[in-house]
């Protein structure tokens, strides 16, 4: 079971850790590796500690902040729509499809199966290896994803995100909801918002009701969709179906801003990027 630790229970220097225990405080030498280095001169938090039995290692998460200067929203606003068949869109037309990666989940929900079907004690451990692998795959698809959405940004920018209350209660086919319940989205728009944050950038959340009916150009709902093609009758606007939802998701996130609503400035971001070297998860594959 993991171990948790606060500033009153543990410090932090660059070559060690002092943590508080039963039996006094003890002090145990620590190897940081050079990536992390940038981080040396923010504040430390909170730390976690952790036993890997398999590995017979033993690791130590530290979370660190800083202070952040206030930027004032004056930038682009950009839209980002999440799906199933292009897993993220975004206003600038920036296009994340989905099919390679479909095709490796595609492997894994087979393997899964097949040990299923067998019930027995090494199935079952096969199956417990082949779910961390998946995790650690979707969750570097999500860093990797998160982060060529923001690098292109600019301090003052605003990213507009939709909120995922009842993204699991939407009605389709039972392909359609197993792929909407077998990606993690929320885990994206944390990546997404903690990335945006620590280089200056806004992340304003907007009720995405009608993003994907609505016509961005006429705002008429004289419209319809033929998989991928969205057509306004009111217009004969069309374009594609995703991208018309971003740039309904920034005219949301445009209409916010105007209203001068109240907004809470977060000055502060924990950071606690995992080291993944395991091979497993270099395979990041969209067009």
């Amino acid at each position: 079971m993991p171990l948790d630790f606060d500033k009153r229970t543990f410090t932090f220097s660059y070559s060690k850790v002092r943590l508080t225990t039963i039996n006094g405080r003890i002090d145990i030498p620590i190897e940081i590796p050079e990536y992390y280095n940038k981080y040396l001169d923010w504040n430390y938090q909170t730390a976690r500690l952790i036993y890997d039995k398999r590995k017979d290692q033993t690791y130590l998460h530290i979370t660190f902040s800083r202070d952040f200067n206030k930027v004032e929203n004056n930038g682009e606003i950009i839209g980002i729509d999440l799906g199933i068949n292009n897993i993220a869109v975004t206003s600038n037309k920036q296009f994340y499809n989905s099919n390679k990666i479909k095709q490796i989940k595609s492997k894994f929900r087979y393997l899964r199966s097949r040990l299923q079907s067998k019930g027995t004690k090494s199935s079952k451990r096969l199956l417990k290896k082949i779910s961390g692998r998946e995790k650690r795959f979707m969750r570097q698809c999500n860093h990797e994803i998160s982060k060529e959405i923001i690098s292109p940004l600019n301090p003052g920018d605003t990213v507009i995100l939709e909120k995922l209350n009842g993204i699991r209660k939407i009605k389709g086919n039972k392909k359609q909801r197993y792929w909407l319940n077998s990606w993690s989205y929320y885990q994206l728009q944390k990546f997404i918002q903690y990335k945006a944050e620590l280089k200056g950038i806004k992340v304003n959340y907007v009720n995405p009701r009608n993003t994907s009916k609505i016509c961005s150009k006429c705002l008429s709902l004289n419209t319809k969709r033929n998989k991928s093609c969205f057509e306004c009758l009111n217009c004969n606007y069309k374009l594609n179906a995703d991208l018309n939802a971003s740039y309904n998701l920034k005219l949301s996130g445009k209409n916010l801003l105007e209203k001068d609503l109240p907004k809470v400035l977060i000055t502060k971001a924990a950071v606690n990027q995992p080291c993944i070297p395991s091979v497993d998860c270099k395979a990041i594959l969209w067009n």
